[in-house]
């Protein structure tokens, strides 16, 4: 271990036959090595010595073991007084670029990151040390291994949290000059941008030299970035070239695409598709890393469990860092005192330009509370994953994904669900090194039973806390498919009577705590009484909209999927048409939108045990071109009393088709209230997909349930649609213009599309997460429902 010490004299008089002592020390607070020196200055003199300490068997640092040592330098004097003493935390750690490869310690790292900003809801850019700790510590517990800096060095006291606790850092330096042009962006005139003129060149020498030195003493540091957004050109090639002459860790330099000023291909926002084209490309030589991706603007984040197909799939990609670790809002109140997150015009005069909410971009809010798109964060870069190779049997394959961890630290337990019930646990004792795979097998003992459906639940828990990771907490799960369930073909007999009123207007079918509205204007139910408890009390009817999110506005979707906006009020009744028996009445429905030439038809099967079978057809005309359908159901609105919910499907946090991973399939409970998510620019909140069922239930307990035939998609809320909507207000509406309604709003879908995230400003849904202009059917069932059932 080389150590070059910087000494100076700053006294008014020569130092002589001072005495150093270096010692490396471990953590167990012994030493591992040692070496002394006699040191002598003239006054005012200044010199750098250099020491060798010879460590047997060191440990190594990396992000899964930050194993550290501490350099502890003391200076006696020539009467054996100790004048001075400093340490140091050190670690050993190697960084090479191997076969197109970064590598850290001989292993092909992934870099699972964010970038991070400095920010605080009340001082700004000035951080307090407790919220770097917090930072570092939901990192950790999130399964982010990686911080770039952006856009500037941090404090150093945030370095020594990444030494101590396992995060790399790729260090960038303070450049960007992005409003004179951005390589990969637009074309900018060589003959204006600073970054080709040599006048400028002790200027960018200097800051790199200062992030250099600086932060080169800490182990977490494994990449140096050149900047930002700021242009390529002789300054970086010289500043490139300051940093190989000194240092012997990679170069990233997003702008210097892949000519000779980085090590690193760096491109921001790649698309799975450029990933791929660049890992099959037998010329590439240099590791594909993001140095941005998954813009994590408002409710955002979706496919990115494709992303991590992409990357492990090829070894030239290891990773990148999302866009941005935190929510940039600034702390304010209403003038009734009510918080919220101030952002762009909020906190300017009007003179000065600013961007509305494009810096609420975050994987947390400013203070620190979780967005519900970080836990699938948590889950893509979770390093353990699970396959089934026989799953009736209980065999299934452990992949350990971590490169210096053996799964025989984790504590691992499983569980069989039966309908969302565990029915049996136990735990698994692995020694599954890291890189490594194993076949084991689970000696459950469920009989699956023909009509139930049963998954098999794994989660892998720390087993010994650490300082920001409690015992018990998971760090991985995964659940697997047992079995689905067999439809249950059985009869069942209605031995209850149904009673039918007919007007001009509606039918009304009735029996025993039991009344059913149907308009026959509309062919729309529009209400429903069980055990004298309103349950729905607006129209059941077509809807196929979704209150846009920033992804949306992003990509022009309000334009360009428009036409839905109002689909469903402009539907024309075609046909109605009922039949009734003894236990069941049917009606059909027909409605023709001419706008869309869409046709919504539905069927409502009501049986003498009270239960409303509702069967929904969708069709297009083949002759009128439309844009896909940003969500495909039902709206209704029911009783404020019905605020307690039970599902089914995947939870406990929102989901969406594209953003799933992280919520398994479970009952959960909830009020409808906490539902809502009080993303800081309100927008597109609160779903729940795979859904079997739903109910809703008063304090007493009763209320109905949704049974999907066999899945559905549900949101509830306060808020109604129009309160997102305001055109004018869409930049600078805030959580404190939401105003809870007397009614809760609910959806009963087929289907919403993913929210994106490939990026915020034109990039949209991927295909397989959209709604396509096709032909669809599904189905639910409404009962009455007692929370005992």
């Amino acid at each position: 271990m080389a150590i070059d010490l910087n000494l100076k004299n700053n006294s008014d008089k020569k130092v002589k036959s001072n005495k150093l002592d270096i010692q490396l020390v471990d953590a167990g607070k012994q030493i591992v090595a040692s070496t002394q020196s006699d040191i002598s200055l003239d006054k005012g003199e200044e010199k750098v010595v250099s020491f060798e300490l010879e460590v047997d068997n060191p440990m190594i640092w990396s992000a899964e073991k930050p194993n550290l040592y501490r350099l502890v330098i003391s200076m006696t004097n020539e009467g054996k007084e100790k004048i001075q003493i400093i340490g140091s935390d050190v670690g050993f750690i190697s960084v090479t670029i191997e076969n197109g490869q970064l590598f850290v310690n001989g292993q092909p790292i992934l870099i699972k990151g964010v970038n991070r900003h400095d920010h605080h809801p009340q001082f700004g850019h000035y951080i307090p040390r407790e919220t770097m700790e917090k930072d570092v510590a939901l990192m950790k517990q999130f399964n982010i291994n990686t911080v770039r800096t952006a856009h500037y060095p941090n404090d150093p006291y945030f370095y020594s949290l990444c030494d101590r606790n396992g995060i790399y850092v790729i260090a960038e330096a303070n450049i960007e000059s992005h409003g004179l042009g951005a390589a990969q962006q637009r074309a900018y005139d060589n003959d204006i941008h600073i970054a080709d003129n040599p006048l400028w060149e002790t200027a960018y020498i200097d800051r790199i030299e200062r992030l250099y030195e600086i932060h080169k003493n800490y182990a977490s540091v494994i990449i140096w970035s050149m900047g930002n957004e700021c242009g390529d050109g002789y300054n970086f090639q010289k500043s490139y070239q300051w940093l190989k002459e000194n240092d012997s860790r990679p170069v990233m330099f997003e702008q210097g695409s892949l000519r000779n000023t980085t090590d690193i291909y760096a491109l921001m926002y790649a698309t799975i598709g450029q990933l791929k084209n660049y890992a099959v490309d037998e010329n590439n030589y240099r590791p594909f890393i993001m140095c941005e991706y998954a813009h994590a603007m408002g409710n955002s984040v979706g496919n990115l469990q494709d992303y991590w197909d992409m990357i492990e799939a090829y070894p030239l990609i290891q990773g990148g860092c999302i866009w941005d670790w935190v929510d940039q809002g600034i702390e304010d109140f209403t003038d009734d005192g009510e918080k919220y997150f101030a952002y762009g015009g909020d906190i300017a005069p009007d003179s000065i330009q600013e961007d509305g909410n494009f810096c609420i971009n975050g994987l947390v809010n400013p203070d620190r509370n979780p967005n519900p798109h970080i836990w699938e964060v948590k889950k893509v870069y979770q390093n353990i994953s699970v396959k089934p190779v026989d799953i009736q049997s209980g065999k299934i394959k452990i992949f350990n994904k971590s490169f210096f961890t053996n799964l025989s630290e984790y504590l691992v337990v499983w569980s069989v669900i039966e309908n969302g019930v565990i029915v049996e646990s136990g735990k698994l004792d692995l020694d599954i090194p890291p890189s490594s795979n194993e076949i084991i097998e689970i000696l459950f003992t469920t009989e699956p039973k023909t009509y139930n459906e049963y998954f098999l639940n794994i989660s892998f828990l720390q087993n010994k806390a650490t300082n920001f990771i409690p015992s018990g907490h998971e760090v991985a799960f995964e659940q697997l498919l047992i079995k689905k369930p067999v439809k249950n073909q059985k009869t069942i007999k209605n031995t209850l009577a149904l009673f039918t009123n007919e007007t001009d207007d509606i039918i009304e079918v009735s029996g025993e705590d039991f009344v059913l509205t149907i308009s026959k204007t509309t062919g729309n139910i529009s209400k429903l009484n069980y055990n004298d408890q309103d349950c729905i009390i607006d129209d059941l009817k077509p809807d196929f909209w979704r209150v846009p999110t920033d992804n949306d506005y992003g990509n022009d979707m309000v334009k360009r999927l428009g036409i839905w906006k109002e689909a469903h009020k402009s539907d024309t009744l075609t046909e109605f048409d009922f039949k009734t028996s003894e236990s069941e009445f049917v009606v059909s429905v027909k409605r023709f939108n001419k706008e869309t030439g869409s046709e919504f038809n539905s069927t409502y099967t009501i049986t003498g045990d009270y239960k409303i079978k509702v069967d929904n057809q969708f069709i297009l005309a083949p002759n009128i071109p439309v844009p896909d359908l940003p969500r495909l159901g039902m709206q209704t609105a029911i009783s404020t009393d019905l605020n307690n919910v039970e599902w089914y499907g995947r939870g406990p946090h929102e989901n969406y088709a594209d953003r799933k991973t992280s919520a398994r399939i479970g009952v959960y409970q909830s009020k409808v209230e906490d539902l809502y998510f009080p993303y800081i620019r309100p927008q597109e909140n609160g779903y729940r997909t795979d859904v079997r069922w739903a109910a809703f239930t008063n304090s007493e307990g009763k209320g109905f349930i949704i049974q999907g035939s066999p899945e559905i998609c549900f949101n509830a809320s306060y808020y109604s649609k129009e309160q997102y909507s305001n055109e004018q207000q869409v930049v600078y509406k805030h959580t404190y213009d939401m105003k809870k309604e007397d009614k809760i709003y609910l959806n009963v879908d087929y289907k919403q599309m993913g929210v994106g995230g490939d990026n915020s400003w034109g990039a949209q849904v991927h295909e397989e997460y959209r709604i396509l202009p096709h032909e669809y059917n599904y189905s639910f069932i409404l009962r009455a429902f007692e929370s005992q059932d």
